[in-house]
Parts: C-alpha cells; sequence; structure tokens
C-alpha cells in the first residue's frame, strides 16, 4: 500500500478507532481495500465536492492514475488559489481545455511543492505538443529529482526538441 492509499483510506474511512458512520457499514479494515475497490468506494459519496475538497491536488492525480476516480470538475482548487472557483483542476482538465489546463499548470508551480510540481507536470503528457518544451526546459532544473526526471522523459517524446536533438546529436558522435 503507497502512502497516499494510506492516507486517503484513513481520511476517508476513518481508523479502526473511529471509523467514520457512512462508511463503518461493511467495511471494517481500510487497509484491505484495493486501489480499484477505493476508486468504487470514492464514486459512491454522496457529496463529491466536500470529499474531492479533501484532497489536494497531488492525492487527486494519484488516485486518478491508480484507481481511475475523478472528482467533479473544477472540484479541487490549487494550493495556491485563493478563490478556488477561479483555478479549477482536475485530471481531464488538460483534455477538455489543454489552454486553460496549461496556464493553470504554470500559474501555480512556484508556489507548490516538489512533490505537486512532480504530480501537475506529469499532467502535461496528457497532450504534450511543442508548445509545452519551453516550461518543460524550466522544470529541467526544478530542485526536485521527480521533476526533472519527468521533464526530461516528456522533452524525450517530442522529437524536434532541444533537448531530443541535442541527445541524438550527442549519440551519433559517440557512435560514429
Amino acid at each position: 500500500m503507497t502512502a497516499w492509499n494510506q492516507i486517503v483510506k484513513t481520511a476517508l474511512l476513518g481508523t479502526s478507532r473511529a471509523d467514520l458512520p457512512s462508511f463503518s457499514s461493511g467495511i471494517s479494515d481500510a487497509a484491505s481495500i484495493g486501489d480499484a475497490a477505493l476508486g468504487k468506494l470514492l464514486n459512491q459519496i454522496p457529496r463529491q465536492e466536500e470529499a474531492a475538497a479533501l484532497l489536494s491536488i497531488a492525492g487527486a492525480m494519484a488516485l486518478h492514475s491508480q484507481t481511475g476516480w475523478q472528482p467533479p470538475h473544477g472540484s479541487i482548487p490549487p494550493a495556491a488559489a485563493t478563490n478556488p472557483a477561479e483555478l479549477p483542476l482536475c485530471p481531464n482538465s488538460i483534455s477538455s481545455q489543454p489552454e486553460r489546463g496549461h496556464q493553470i499548470v504554470e500559474q501555480t508551480w512556484k508556489s507548490n511543492n516538489g512533490l505537486v510540481r512532480h504530480q501537475l507536470i506529469k499532467i502535461l503528457a496528457t497532450n504534450l505538443s511543442m508548445a509545452d518544451e519551453p516550461f518543460l526546459e524550466i522544470a529541467l532544473d526544478d530542485r526536485n529529482h521527480l521533476v526533472r526526471r519527468t521533464a526530461s522523459d516528456l522533452l524525450a517524446r517530442l522529437p524536434q526538441s532541444r533537448l531530443s536533438q541535442h541527445m541524438t546529436q550527442f549519440a551519433a558522435n559517440v557512435l560514429f
């Protein structure tokens, strides 16, 4: 069980000492719930907005990647947002509104910690294009190694990026 799974399960299901009343029936041990079951359980929450508010961007992204669960559109405010309604972000934001999604990622970038920045940069893989290259090159200098690695992986998927061209030239010089 990952740390995120444990945090979310504890937050939504409670502990063995104090189960939350709406989930205590039929669930005796939060640790025994698998990722897929957790996603189904999250979809059964009657007040989705309140459940989504419980999760940070990183938590929601981790849950989405592991379980397929998506919070209601616009219900998760970025950590730096002063007004949650003005910066909606959920796992499908970039799919539905790529320009707005990229704008949100860039606006909230500096105010978040390394783990959140890592989750944010992974969002760019959804509609990766050459327009992302300048932002990804900035991310190559991030303090967090996961952010740097993800940025380099995404740049490598862009054959026309400066990084891809540089590495191709470097490999050609080494091999020939």
